[in-house]
């Protein structure tokens, strides 16, 4: 069934057909007057004028609110004549493709209209109907219903020539949705058309916070097509178009077809929830022997456009969803797309609303961010129609920083002139402890390189001064708090610049592990050639020990003496093995 393509002009909502029964009175002789034959140029002037009157488009009856138009009337029974008189009607509507039962409505003493086309109006009734009346005068009259007073008008009945259609809408992703209020069903724009094209819009609806639209009773039986026009806020466009019928039946009793329409949410598409850099440099790249792997996070995603923390903790907001995700290698935590909802359409990633991202510990050689927590919107892309955006936060942390100090020293005298090339000596330069032992001088002049391990760079230089001592906290980056990125690194003595008599001091290694920590070191020179002990007694000599290595360590005991040690152990299995050869 195709709907009515001209629609009629209405001022109320309702609309099909129900009759209710009203007999013609008879005249009052019982009869009715019959026709002289002489009547056939009346009839053919009837007939051209209800010709007129079918070709003319419905108009609307504005002063009353109600409907005009045309009909076709046929009277059922124009035999009966006499007693049994009352003439029924069948009225067609060609304009609603209804067809309802009429009766002769003027009164006793009009004629029975000939077949034809006549002009109509109706009155709008309480129940959403028309009661409508036909206007025959001027209509030729059948021989034996004749009258001199013309003819009848044919009503009695009620049109329901009008119905209305519906739109439900609903979330395709409803656990995205539902209690998130940066989703929104009401203000979605539909056109109903009369093609399937869309090119003829019968009438727009516009749904409420429901989602329903549901129109007027304007509508003709048929079939219409729905398209929607305009997205409501937060949902993509639903480019389907949707067939609906609506049956004379519904129109009669007031049915509404609905169309039943889901819109999938807006949601963005992420690659990651976090992304870490350091500080410093601004890029995810860490400094020293530091990492990006390791840190964790958690993220929450709130329901609702919040600002802030406080904004959210006002309202009460509890997180909708809550992942626990860790850095990669390249400071990037990301979820799962299983872990991410969906918008029922196939695609995954972050509803609208508000993301809470919180560093709850840093990757190895890292601090914690101040503040640890950032606040993020889900929102709609300013840039790109029909999309979400999710700005990926940058957390940039401060890599652990530290210094190392150190205090050179030479033991002895120096002979061969190297107490005077150690900056001081004898009763002015040199240092002993109270039991007598080799008194220590402190040396200027001695130059280390502080190389940083895993990639063979020199991090550091330092020359001592004339106490013989250096740092590299002079070295510091401004607003830093040292100059040694978190790392392992090898103090290395430049032989070039040990003073003479003197020999280089072992490399010891140092591991810059807590921030704002300086690592001090005793690094002590021996001399080039140590004198030689007297023999006791007459026996075989025993070959003494060499002197141990320069030791080095720091001056609160706390850095390890490994180098040292060797030494030590060396020159005792070698002295243990001279012996061992002595012995007959």
């Amino acid at each position: 069934m195709g709907p009515s393509h001209t629609q009629p002009h209405i001022h109320e909502e309702n609309g099909a057909v129900e009759a209710a029964p009203c007999l013609r009175p008879l005249s009052p002789s019982g009869r009715r007057r019959r026709k002289p034959a002489a009547c056939g140029a009346a009839m053919l002037a009837a007939c051209a004028l209800a010709l007129a009157l079918a070709l003319a488009a419905p108009r609307p009856a504005e002063a009353l609110g109600g409907i005009s138009g045309t009909c076709y009337v046929a009277c059922t029974n124009a035999h009966i004549d006499g007693p049994d008189g009352g003439n029924v009607f069948e009225v067609t509507f060609p304009e609603y493709g209804i067809t309802a039962t009429g009766y002769c409505i003027s009164g006793s003493v009009y004629g029975t209209p000939l077949p034809g086309t006549y002009p109509l109006t109706g009155e709008p009734a309480d129940d959403g109907g028309f009661q409508i009346t036909v206007n025959c005068r001027g209509a030729g009259m059948y021989e034996n219903h004749y009258s001199p007073y013309g003819v009848q008008n044919v009503g009695g009945f009620k049109l329901y020539p009008f119905g209305s259609v519906e739109v439900l809408k609903r979330s395709a992703a409803p656990e995205v949705t539902d209690g998130n209020p940066c989703y929104r069903l009401d203000g979605a724009a539909y056109g109903v058309y009369a093609d399937e094209a869309c090119t003829r819009e019968a009438l727009s609806l516009t749904t409420d916070s429901s989602g329903r639209a549901r129109s007027k009773r304007v509508l003709a039986p048929g079939r219409y097509w729905v398209r929607e026009k305009a997205a409501p806020e937060g949902y993509l466009p639903d480019p389907g178009t949707y067939p609906v019928d609506l049956a004379q039946e519904d129109c009669r009793t007031g049915a509404v077809p609905a169309v039943h329409v889901e819109d999938a949410p807006l949601i963005a598409p992420v690659d990651a929830l976090v992304q870490k850099a350091d500080r410093e440099t601004g890029v995810p790249v860490p400094l020293g022997d530091a990492s990006l792997a390791g840190a964790a996070f958690t993220v929450e995603h709130y329901a609702g456009r919040y600002a802030s923390l406080e904004e959210i903790a006002v309202a009460g907001a509890r997180p909708a969803r809550t992942w626990d995700v860790i850095t990669d290698e390249q400071g990037r935590a990301t979820a799962g797309a299983g872990d991410l909802p969906g918008n029922g359409r196939g695609a995954h990633g972050l509803p609208l609303g508000t993301v809470v991202v919180r560093e709850v510990r840093p990757p190895a050689g890292y601090l914690l961010p101040d503040p640890p927590t950032l606040v993020r919107a889900v929102e709609p892309s300013p840039d790109e129609p029909n999309a979400a955006v999710y700005r990926v936060p940058t957390v940039a942390e401060q890599v652990v920083r530290g210094d190392v100090a150190l205090l050179k020293l030479g033991a002895g005298t120096g002979g061969d002139g190297a107490a005077d090339n150690a900056g001081g000596g004898g009763a002015n330069g040199a240092s002993a402890d109270a039991a007598g032992a080799t008194p220590q001088i402190p040396l200027a002049g001695v130059a280390f390189d502080i190389v940083h391990l895993s990639t063979g760079e020199v991090a550091a230089r330092l020359v001592t001064g004339e106490d013989g001592r250096a740092s590299t906290e002079g070295l510091r980056p401004e607003g830093l708090d040292g100059a040694l990125p978190y790392g392992l690194y090898e103090v290395r003595e430049d032989p070039a610049t040990t003073p003479p008599g003197y020999r280089t001091a072992e490399p010891f290694a140092v591991a810059v592990e807590g921030n704002a920590r300086t690592y001090y070191y005793e690094v002590v020179n021996e001399l080039a050639s140590a004198p030689e002990e007297p023999q006791a007694g007459n026996g075989p000599a025993e070959e003494a020990p060499p002197a141990p290595l320069a030791e080095t360590g720091d001056a609160l005991a706390r850095a390890p003496r490994c180098t040292a040690l060797a030494a030590v152990v060396s020159a005792t299995l070698a002295a243990a093995f001279a012996l061992r050869r002595q012995r007959p």
